[in-house]
C-alpha cells in the first residue's frame, strides 16, 4: 500500500516558475512513451510531432474568474479571505476561507470596497476543510473583475498583476464556462497558431469542462491515502465531444488528455458507462497508484507539487519508478515547475491501463 511519503522530491527554489515564459509555446516538454528507455527532451512547439491524424486532443475549456476575494466582519472589520469554489443551483457558493477562526451560522461581511455586496455564512461544510455554504447579496461573478483577484497558487509569489489576467487564462477558455478559480495549467502553453496546426494535421480537438476549484491547491494531509477526502469539481461532456471520442476510440485513435483536469473529466465519465455520454455532475475522483485508465492513452501536463493528488495522478499513469525517473531528469536538466512551468508528455503505461 502506497504512503503520502512515497510521492515526495526535493526540488530547488529557483525552478519554480514565478512568472510565465514569454509566449506560450516557448515552454520546453519532457517526453516519456511508452517505447522510450528514458525521458527524452523537445520545446512545446514539438508536441504536434508526437501526435497522429486520428488522434483526440481533449482540452479543458473553463474559464478562470477573479475568485480571490477580501472579506470584512460586520461589525468588528476583520478581514476573511474569500476563495469562491463552486455555485450551487440556488445561485448559493461554497468557498473556501482562509481565517484562523471558524466562521459563525449567519455571520455577515461585506466585500471588498462594495457597501452593497453581503456575503452570508449559512452552513460550514462537512468533508471539505476550511470550506462554507454562503449566500450573496448580489451576484458575486459580476463584481469579480471590480472586486475580485486572480487566484495565484501560493507558490507563486508575488500578487497577481494585469498580466495575469491574460496568461493565466487559455486561449480557449469559454466565457460562457466561466466558474474555475484555478487555470486548467497545461492548457496555458497552447496559441492559436499551435492548436490550428494540429487540427490541420488531422487530429481532432475536443473540448470538455471541469471548473477547477482551490482544492487542487490544497496539500494531502494524512499519510494514509484512503483517509484523504476531495474537494468536488462540476465537470461536462457536452453531446459531440462523447461522440467524437467514442468514435475516434473505435477507429484506433488515441485519446490525449491536456492537463489532469482532463484526464478526471474522461475517467470520471468512464467510470459510468464503456462509451462515453454527454453528461455533467460532480467528481471527486482521486486518482493514485493503482487506479485502472479506462479512456486516456497518454496527457500533457506540467510538472506538480510534491504529494499532492496531482502528482499520484501522474504515478498512477506512469508508475513511481518512472514518475521519479522523470522529475530527477527534469530538474537536473532545470526545467521550470508548477503552474507557469514547463510541461510534460506521458504514455499512460501498460501496467496503469
Amino acid at each position: 500500500m502506497s504512503s503520502l511519503s512515497d510521492f515526495d522530491f526535493a526540488l530547488p527554489a529557483h525552478l519554480i516558475a514565478q512568472r510565465p515564459a514569454a509566449h506560450r509555446t516557448d515552454s520546453r516538454l519532457l517526453v516519456f512513451q511508452k517505447e522510450m528507455s528514458e525521458p527524452q527532451h523537445a520545446n512545446f512547439k514539438d508536441l504536434i510531432d508526437y501526435l497522429s491524424p486520428g488522434d483526440a486532443l481533449v482540452l479543458n475549456n473553463t474559464k478562470v474568474i477573479p475568485a480571490r476575494f477580501a472579506g470584512f466582519k460586520i461589525p468588528t472589520g476583520g478581514k476573511v479571505e474569500i476563495l469562491l469554489s463552486r455555485v450551487l443551483p440556488d445561485g448559493t457558493w461554497i468557498v473556501l476561507i482562509e481565517s484562523k477562526r471558524v466562521l459563525q451560522i449567519n455571520a455577515e461581511l461585506t466585500i471588498g470596497s462594495s457597501q452593497t455586496l453581503i456575503a452570508k455564512v449559512l452552513e460550514k461544510i462537512e468533508g471539505e476543510p476550511g470550506a462554507y455554504r454562503m449566500s450573496f447579496t448580489e451576484n458575486i461573478i459580476e463584481h469579480a473583475d471590480e472586486l475580485g483577484q486572480i487566484p495565484l497558487p501560493p507558490y507563486i509569489e508575488r500578487s497577481s498583476d494585469e498580466k495575469d489576467k491574460e496568461r493565466y487564462q487559455t486561449v480557449f477558455a469559454d466565457p460562457s464556462q466561466n466558474q474555475a478559480v484555478a487555470a486548467p495549467t497545461a492548457g496555458l502553453h497552447f496559441d492559436q497558431n499551435l492548436l490550428k496546426m494540429i487540427e490541420e494535421k488531422g487530429v481532432h480537438l475536443v473540448y470538455v469542462t471541469l471548473h477547477v476549484g482551490p482544492g487542487t491547491f490544497l496539500p494531502i494531509r494524512t499519510d494514509n491515502l484512503d483517509e484523504h477526502k476531495m474537494h468536488a469539481e462540476p465537470w461536462s461532456i457536452s453531446k459531440q465531444a462523447a461522440e467524437t471520442i467514442n468514435a475516434v476510440r473505435q477507429k484506433g485513435g488515441r485519446i490525449i488528455a491536456v492537463g489532469t483536469t482532463s484526464v478526471r473529466v474522461l475517467e470520471s465519465a468512464a467510470a459510468k458507462a464503456r462509451e462515453l455520454q454527454a453528461e455533467s455532475g460532480l467528481t471527486r475522483l482521486f486518482i493514485r497508484p493503482g487506479f485502472k485508465f479506462k479512456i486516456v492513452d497518454a496527457f500533457v501536463t506540467n510538472f506538480h507539487v510534491p504529494k499532492t493528488t496531482l502528482l499520484l495522478l501522474v504515478a498512477a499513469a506512469i508508475g513511481r519508478e518512472r514518475f521519479l525517473e522523470a522529475y530527477h531528469e527534469a530538474i537536473r536538466q532545470e526545467y521550470r515547475f508548477f503552474s507557469y512551468g514547463d510541461a510534460c508528455l506521458f504514455d499512460v503505461m501498460d501496467f496503469a491501463k
